[in-house]
């Protein structure tokens, strides 16, 4: 409750608890307005992710090699295993849920493209998708929905027809440093 030298008394007092009180519930409009959103981002992630299957460590490096064949680098070199999973937080710090932060299995954020997608959603953050497209599933960069980002949200997409990307995300995981090495 914020009290200030000008607000003095009683009427004061319950002028701070009104600005504390609309302040709440701001915070807990907000909150209710993530929650909805995100609810609706697991719905399209879940419509996507039911065209794919989750992709190996033998698919993706297969495709880091073609890319770094043609001369690309990778964007970072990632300290963990490929199939390590991440986690995710869920729940709130403050507001009405305090004390609510939740710490589980993020799920995963691999997939091998199986079939056509009737829908290709937008995903950020930890919705957002990494996409092995083989070669023969007819899907192609054009059919990546464009964005600010420049296509597709968070989302990347790494194509094995002539390894091409929509997207900028191509870590290479401490596990492919072997095959890597022996390839290259």
């Amino acid at each position: 409750m914020s009290y200030t030298p000008e607000s003095t008394g009683f009427d004061g007092l319950l002028r701070a608890m009104d600005r504390q009180s609309a302040r709440e519930r701001e915070y807990a409009a907000r909150e209710a307005q993530y929650e909805a959103e995100s609810r609706i981002e697991r719905a399209h992630r879940a419509a996507f992710t039911a065209h794919c299957l989750p992709a190996t460590l033998i698919e993706y490096t297969a495709w880091m090699i073609g890319w770094l064949r043609q001369g690309h680098e990778p964007s970072s070199v990632v300290d963990r295993s490929f199939n390590t999973p991440g986690m995710r937080l869920d729940g709130s710090l403050g507001g009405s849920a305090v004390g609510g932060l939740r710490v589980s299995e993020a799920d995963p954020s691999w997939w091998t493209l199986a079939e056509r997608p009737t829908n290709v959603p937008s995903l950020y953050g930890a919705h957002s998708l990494h996409v092995i497209v083989p070669e023969g599933v007819d899907f192609a960069p054009r059919d990546v929905p464009d964005t600010f980002h420049g296509g597709c949200g968070h989302s990347t997409f790494y194509f094995m027809d002539g390894f091409q990307i929509v997207g900028d995300f191509t870590p290479v995981y401490s596990d492919m440093l072997p095959v890597l090495a022996n390839t290259l």
